[in-house]
């Protein structure tokens, strides 16, 4: 069996070098120089998102937040929110990128008053 120092040398001379940990495959595969790097390491803050959902059914608009949209709108169109599965399906009509959750959670605050409401209004038409 080869040693470890050796796999690494020869993973590094034919390009294939990919980290042990599945988790950071897809990271890996898209920037091989971040590798094992994660935001919580650079001292980042984790970028939230707030979105606007539309369900042509119901004709009704619900607005969230959360760090991953493409998983939380799977999440509402699977059924797994109390308030959204019954007015399935939903697609997303609006996406904000904020800076932290402490960020996110003031701008959903805003969209879901009156004056937020009407501000989105008129963006989206």
């Amino acid at each position: 069996m080869p040693e470890r120092d050796e796999i690494r040398s020869e993973e590094r001379s034919n390009g294939t070098v990919s980290p042990r940990d599945p988790a950071l495959q897809d990271t890996w595969s898209r920037f091989p120089a971040l590798a094992g790097i994660t935001r919580k390491t650079l001292s980042l803050p984790m970028i939230y998102y707030v979105y606007v959902l539309w369900s042509e059914s119901a004709k009704k608009t619900y607005i969230g937040s959360c760090a991953d949209p493409d998983k939380r709108l799977a999440d509402h169109n699977a059924g797994r929110s109390r308030w959204t599965k019954t007015f399935r399906p939903w697609k997303r009509i609006w996406l904000e990128e904020c800076l932290d959750k402490k960020h996110a959670l003031k701008r959903e605050k805003y969209l879901k008053s009156g004056w937020g409401r009407q501000w989105l209004k008129k963006q989206i038409t």
